[in-house]
This record gives structure tokens, sequence and C-alpha cells, in this order.
């Protein structure tokens, strides 16, 4: 009975703290603050001077946004100015712009006021486009009240409602007809789209076979610079129509190509790469002393060069009347390197790549075969070139056993020859022999004889003559051993090639 009596109290007093702990844990996680058991709506809808966004809130459909579970930052417009710059806006033509516009004001995940410090915050709106934010401002509004959390984010009050800027590409596109703009605009690119394409069979080789759909594209905007791309920035420059002309005309001898229109569109395209800055916006103000394209070409501009500048909400715009570069920051010299060999012939001949360590440092690779006793040898590359003249070097450079021994004076030497040819001279079925053209010759490789008579390693270019390339395009070069069968006397070594352009 006592220990029946015993085990009864012993429950009474387990009941009573378990229900004791129950109320602290409920104590502890009750929301006390009201506010943070509301969601963004809610508040927006406590305010009266913001009764107008609420209203396009509600119209958009944004209202059920703002009261889900997700965390949202909103910059709203109090009733001040509202209706002009709405109005000043286009918003309201057309139920999308209106969706844009709202859209605007809002971004995901919560930022405050503290978290900016004393920088500017990028933040990608909803919309998709950036907002810059910072302790005090928004874009260009003043922010009236901060850091104002709830349930599913914060909301800051702003001066007046924000309009959006238009990208690069978008003022691009609106600027007053140009040859910049008729050529970029011209310039599509049709592509298979394998996404939205239906498979409707295989064909014979058990491939899948597709119901195709394609789609066009700006190749400007493909290949060379995303203009429409709000996650970066840029420095575009638009050249007025009489710059246009000029650069064009500069450039075009060293495009020229199997047709007049291949001709024409490969100038344009000379003339408009390199106009693309990526990584920052630089006004008119604060231009650096060079620009580097994309492309690795320099060139300059000075603020007397502007004649518009059109800031874009991913950078900013400048029509030019002057650009200021280098024909050999534009045109550059083409290196050929002679580890990327793309044939030997005979196919037996193996080339050793080497390595080695330049006096000043540098380090550099080449090819080289001292062993082998095969009359008529070559090695080709390929190399894509503009039209034009070049004058032509090569860099070869006898070491280790090929250095002669000091006092030497039967010195053997392996004269070797470059030569080449542009492949669209061929006729249909012929074939290049680069054993029985000229090129430059048989030009015999050098060393350095020193004053104590002993022979060191030429680490110098060495002139080799002067080419013509009818138009642009890949053409072959070939390096041609000395035409003996002894070992050594038809070595071949070779460094790089390197075509400088005659401007």
């Amino acid at each position: 009975m006592m220990r029946f009596r015993y085990i009864l109290i012993m429950m009474v007093v387990l009941a009573a703290a378990m229900s004791a702990c129950k109320d602290a844990w409920d104590d502890h996680t009750e929301i006390k603050n009201p506010v943070l058991a509301g969601n963004l709506m809610d508040l927006i809808d406590s305010k009266p001077e913001l009764s107008k966004f609420r209203d396009l809130l509600i119209k958009t459909g944004y209202d059920k946004v703002l009261q889900s579970s997700k965390s949202f930052t909103v910059w709203a417009p109090d009733n001040s100015d509202f209706d002009n710059v709405l109005q000043a806006s286009g918003a309201q033509s057309a139920d999308s712009l209106m969706k844009n516009f709202v859209a605007y004001h809002v971004a995901s995940q919560a930022y405050f006021t503290t978290s900016t410090a004393d920088t500017t915050m990028r933040i990608i709106s909803l919309k998709g486009k950036p907002l810059e934010f910072t302790a005090s401002t928004v874009e260009n509004a003043a922010i009236k009240e901060k850091d104002l959390y709830t349930g599913n984010g914060v909301l800051h009050v702003i001066n007046h409602p924000l309009i959006a800027e238009k990208n690069i590409w978008e003022i691009f596109q609106a600027l007053p007809a140009g040859s910049q703009q008729d050529f970029i605009n011209s310039w599509s690119v049709r592509e298979f789209d394998l996404e939205n394409s239906k498979q409707i069979g295989v064909n014979d080789q058990g491939l899948p076979v597709y119901d195709s759909v394609f789609t066009v594209t700006n190749g400007y905007i493909k290949n060379v610079a995303r203009l429409d791309n709000e996650q970066r920035q840029y420095t575009y420059f638009v050249l007025e129509d009489n710059l246009y002309a000029t650069e064009f005309e500069k450039l075009k001898p060293f495009y020229n190509d199997s047709t007049a229109r291949a001709t024409m569109r490969g100038a344009a395209f000379g003339t408009v790469k390199d106009l693309a800055i990526v990584g920052k916006a630089y006004d008119a103000d604060h231009l650096p002393a060079f620009f580097y394209s994309n492309d690795s070409v320099k060139f300059s501009v000075s603020k007397g060069d502007i004649v518009q500048s059109y800031p874009a909400s991913n950078g900013i715009v400048h029509v030019l009347r002057a650009l200021h570069y280098e024909m050999i920051d534009k045109i550059k010299p083409i290196k050929v390197e002679g580890e990327n060999y793309s044939q030997v012939e005979p196919a037996t001949i193996a080339l050793t790549r080497r390595t080695r360590r330049a006096p000043d440092g540098t380090i550099l690779r080449d090819i080289m075969n001292n062993t082998h006793t095969t009359n008529g040898v070559w090695v080709r590359f390929s190399a894509n070139v503009y039209s034009g003249r070049y004058k032509v070097y090569w860099r070869m450079i006898r070491d280790f056993s090929l250095t002669p021994a000091a006092g030497a004076t039967d010195i053997v030497h392996f004269p070797q020859k470059v030569t080449w040819n542009e492949p669209w001279k061929l006729k249909e079925g012929e074939v290049f022999d680069p054993l029985a053209s000229t090129g430059f010759g048989y030009i015999q490789e050098s060393f350095i004889k020193n004053a104590d008579n002993t022979f060191a390693p030429n680490y110098n270019e060495v002139y080799l003559g002067e080419m013509s390339v009818e138009r642009q395009g890949y053409i072959n070069l070939y390096l041609v051993a000395n035409r003996v069968t002894t070992a050594v006397q038809n070595s071949l070594l070779l460094d790089y090639l390197r075509l400088e352009p005659i401007y």
C-alpha cells in the first residue's frame, strides 16, 4: 500500500513538472512582436501614405507575392508625386509595363541599410534590372523610413517611385540610325533550339530526328558582348558615321575576302569588335588613360572625343567623334609557335618538344629532330591571317649539342626553308608541294661567335623576307629541312615564326 501511494505521488509531481516545462517552452517560442507575425503586405496596408503603391500591388497581383513565406525587400514610394512619376514612366499604358514598374521596387531576400555600410550595393530587382542601394538612397530616391522589418522581409519607404533605366542594348537600339547600328542589327545568328524541338524519330544511323525549332539571335550579343546583361557593367562606344567610315576604310585592306560582301562584313566586324569594355562604367570625367578590349586591343578616348553620353542600367554609352590607337595594337603580329604544328611528312619522323629558359628568364618551347636521315622532311603549321603584306621572322636556337664546339672551324650547318600556300588558290584536286615551292629559300641558322673563339646560342629573331596574302583566312606555313640524308645536316629546329603586318 505504501509503495502504491509513493508511486502515485511521484506521478503527480512529474505531471506538474512537465506542465511547467510546456508553459516555459510556449512562452519562449511565442511571437511577442506583432510585426513579426505579419507580412510585408500587412505592413504596407498599415501605412496610409503608401496607399497608391498598395493599390498597384493589388492590381498587378504582387500583393500575393508579398504575403508569401519567401523573404523580400520592398522600396515603397509614398503618395507624394506618385501620379506624376507613374504617368511619366508610361507604366499605365499596359498591364505588363505596370507589373515591370512594381517589380522594379521589389527584390528577393532582405537587405537592410546597415548592410551597406559606406558602400553601394548592387541588387537585382524582380524586374531583372539592378538597383544601387546605399544607407540613405536607392537609385535616385531618398529613403524616408528604413529597415522596417516584418515576418517575411524588410520595407523601406522612399520619397518617389523608381523608373528603371534602359540597358545598353536598349539604348543602342533607340539611338538614331547609323552605320554601326546597321551592321550590328544585321548580324543575325540562326540556332537549333533543342529544348523546344520535338523528337519525331530516328534516322538510319540511329540518331534522333527532330521536328526542328530554330531561334534567331543577334551575333554581336552572342559572340562579342552581352550588352543586354544586367548582371555586369559595361562602357560601350558608338562611333559617329564619319568616324565609322574612316575606321572602316582604314581596316578594309586587312579583311579582303572571297566576295565584296564578305570583305565588307569583315571590315565592319573589325571596326566594332573592340568597342565594349567589360566590368566598369566609365563616365566622361573618369576615363582611364587606356582601354583594353576583350580582344586585348589597346586604345584611348578623351573627354573631348565624346559627343554624347547615356547612363544605362548596366553601364554607360558614349557616342564618339574620335578614337585613338596604334595599328600594331589593332592589327596585331601573328606568332606561330613551333610546337603547335599540325602535320609532319613523312609521318614516321618524330619531333621532340623541348622546354628551354632564355637568358632573360622567359620560358620557351621549340621542336627539334637532329637524328633523322630522310631527304624531304617538312612540318606544316596553320595560321589565321589578315590579308596584305607581312615581314616574316623566325627564331631557332642552336644550343646544347647543336652549338659548335669551342674553336671549331668545320662547322656543321643545317639550313631550313620556310614557305607557304593559300589554300583557296589551289585548283580542284591540286596538292601543294612544299619541297618544290621556293618560299624564302634555304636560310642558314645562326649562332654567336664569341671573342674567345667559343660559340653561344643566338636568341634573336632573324628576318626571312616579305610575304603577301591575298585574302584573310587560314593559310599553311611549312618548315622544310635541308634536302640531304645526313643526320644533323638535315636537322629540324624552330621556336616560332612571326608575321608582322605592313601597315
